[in-house]
């Protein structure tokens, strides 16, 4: 333990102790939320019931301080000072604070002044900056208390508390109020050596609060009362602990300052200054990025704190922002959605990728909330998943994950009937970012296949309706005249296959299909932008040879033989930037041809593939996706991961197909 801590007289001349104090306190109506209470007669007869927890059960905190239930406990709600106790109200730093609702334990802890307890009912504050912890607790005169610096038995410290409390009886031989300070030496640690230690210790344990102020002789006095328990605490020690003996403590919260604050225990009516503050409980819900938890007004680690029940703030360190996301987020009232503002969410955005600090403030009575950043470091953001949800997948419970690389991605959805529908377009399966801010309203006045894209750097979403027929049927169309929907092609290993019947003028060898891989969305066929553009007749037309193109057509039957012919074509683009076109010719009387070319087309750009027409047209044929289009990714799956088919039905590993697996898609042959 270090020796000195900043008095409040030295801060007051540099700045604002209230500025600095903060104070947490359990909500006792969620702090076991989601744990069912259970019931059990103990060894005396003695029916009991509590609500098992683990260590580490968090009860509430602060910006440096956390506090917790230290070991597995069942833990119950208590009232802290009743109707008709005379001191109901504390005052700390000339805040004043009322006690309602607390938490105490089932399991008494057993301690000794060398010993700190293993179990029972003990309380762990976990600090990050030094200063002193007002603990407010209902205490017992006839219990003894213990502060301890660092874990049980990993070379823990008793620590020279202070305590007062209100006896709620002025009868008693010590009167209304009780306090006392237990002797520090040098560190501050208690002085079991100091010339009046025997006052506060029998040698083994730690006395009565009753018994140090009275004497070890004096007569029982016994009573309860509210009271609060100060001592201090440095960062680099990080745990302390707070427990009773023969008993358990209960506890409502805690005040923490950098400095020495004067704290006083209130009867009632004699309470200073202002009406005393309970505070509201105001809590941050949104974002699961910045928040650690998705809209969850439940969460206690985003309770905003206030010393003064108006002005309330949270701090969030060490959170991962991009840069141009929209964060949305509310503040909700008592952990639940009945009053929360802004009415519409409050955004935030960052013009930097990185590390930040987020400070959220909230003025209670303005309603107004705010949110400042501070850039701490750099960061990296790993490779994300998009998909679709909405009433275009039937209900709001479903995701459709798109395909897609380098900012385009894309989904399909065949004989979707006509309607009005909507949806959103959200990122790795939550709603802490989605797209559109309002749903996106799709309405079709028949029946269609329907592709939805998704631009992960503008964040646009738009729909495309997919042509089944590509071309004029009088096959007039002249070279790259029409098209199909453009299918991104994934830098990171990917393809797409596709199924359809080729219909042809037969004036040419050439009047018949086009494979095109374009590196420009807007505009697929403009100077430089293809990359590959093969012909259906051994032709590779970018570089205007059949260099590299394999095929075993018979030139003979050639025209005949695709005019009418299915094609199963596939589009693979390997990791080194390899682009394989592969395409399977049938022809009407049954023959079978191939048709393949592999061109490097680099690994930066975005890539996309289509089909396309020169004096023919084709009609695209149903697939396993009606719309005759299928995009996968060719990277491995795992053997033994969880896999859903198209449907979102989950599937074994026997499937075959493409299957989703970790929100991406896979070919399973």
């Amino acid at each position: 333990m270090k020796k000195f801590l900043l008095s409040a007289a030295t801060l007051m001349a540099a700045m604002s102790v209230n500025a600095q104090v903060e104070s947490a306190f359990i909500d006792a109506d969620n702090v076991f939320a989601g744990i069912e209470e259970t019931k059990w007669t103990d060894d005396k007869g003695k029916e009991q019931s509590g609500y098992p927890v683990e260590a580490g059960h968090l009860l509430c905190s602060s910006d440096n301080v956390t506090m917790k239930i230290a070991y597995q406990e069942n833990g119950k709600i208590t009232a802290l000072a009743g109707e008709n106790d005379n001191a109901k109200t504390v005052t700390i730093g000339g805040v004043t604070y009322k006690a309602t609702k607390g938490v105490t334990g089932n399991q008494n802890p057993t301690a000794s002044i060398t010993e700190a307890s293993t179990n029972g009912f003990v309380i762990q504050f976990d600090v990050k900056k030094d200063g002193y912890i007002y603990a407010i607790c209902k205490l017992s005169s006839n219990k003894p208390y213990y502060v301890w610096e660092g874990k049980a038995g990993e070379g823990e410290a008793l620590v020279a508390y202070s305590l007062t409390m209100h006896m709620l009886d002025e009868t008693t031989p010590i009167g209304a109020e009780l306090n006392y300070t237990l002797p520090a030496d040098a560190d501050g640690y208690f002085d079991a050596s100091a010339a009046d230690a025997d006052k506060y210790t029998d040698g083994t344990a730690l006395r009565w609060p009753e018994k140090i102020v009275l004497g070890a002789e004096a007569e029982d006095v016994k009573k309860n009362g509210l009271g609060i328990i100060k001592f201090p605490v440095y960062a680099d020690a990080e745990t302390y602990l707070l427990h009773a003996t023969g008993s358990k403590v209960s506890i409502d919260g805690f005040v923490f300052s950098p400095t020495e604050l004067e704290m006083k225990v209130n009867k009632v009516g004699e309470e200073p200054g202002e009406t005393p503050v309970e505070a509201e409980v105001w809590t941050i819900a949104g974002s699961g990025t910045m928040m650690g938890s998705s809209w969850d007004t439940a969460d206690a680690t985003n309770d905003l704190k206030s010393t003064d029940g108006k002005i309330y703030t949270l701090v969030k360190e060490g959170v991962v922002l991009e840069k141009g996301v929209n964060y949305e987020y509310k503040v909700a009232k008592d952990h639940a959605w009945n009053e929360a503002y802004p009415s519409n969410n409050a955004t935030l955005t960052v013009e930097e990728t990185g590390t930040y600090t987020i400070t959220f403030t909230f003025n209670s009575e303005t309603k107004e909330l705010t949110a400042t950043t501070e850039k701490t470091g750099e960061a990296t953001i790993g490779e994300k998943t998009y998909s679709v949800i909405g009433t275009i997948n039937g209900d709001w419970d479903n995701d459709t994950y798109m395909d897609g690389a380098n900012g385009l991605y894309m989904a399909m959805f065949p004989n979707v009937k006509a309607g009005t529908y909507e949806f959103k377009v959200r990122v790795d399966g939550k709603w802490d970012e989605a797209y559109p801010s309002s749903n996106y309203k799709l309405e079709l006045e028949k029946d269609a296949n329907v592709a939805i894209l998704f631009n992960s750097v503008t964040k646009e979403v738009s729909v495309e309706i997919v042509k089944t027929t590509i071309g004029a049927e009088d096959n007039t169309t002249p070279y790259l005249g029409d098209r199909s929907m453009l299918i991104p092609l994934s830098n990171l290993g990917g393809g797409c296959s596709i199924k359809f019947t080729n219909y042809s003028s037969k004036a040419n060898n050439w009047n018949n299909w086009v494979a095109v891989i374009t590196n420009n969305y807007a505009e697929p066929f403009a100077e430089g932008a293809i990359k590959i553009a093969l012909r259906a007749d051994n032709w590779e037309n970018v570089q205007f040879s059949n260099e590299g193109v394999t095929s075993n057509f018979n030139w003979d039957t050639f025209k005949d033989d695709m005019d009418g012919s299915t094609v199963e074509m596939t589009v693979d683009r390997a990791v080194n930037g390899d682009v394989k076109i592969h395409a399977d010719i049938t022809t009407a009387a049954g023959t079978k041809y191939f048709e393949e070319f592999t061109k490097n087309c680099g690994t930066e750009e975005s890539l996309y593939f289509c089909l396309s027409v020169d004096g023919s047209h084709i009609e695209i044929l149903p697939q396993d996706d009606p719309s005759g289009i299928q995009a996968a990714t060719a990277q491995k799956a795992q053997k033994n991961a969880i896999r859903y088919n198209l449907a979102g039905q989950k599937v074994d590993a026997n499937y075959k197909g493409i299957v989703i697996e970790n929100g991406k898609k896979f070919m399973i042959k």
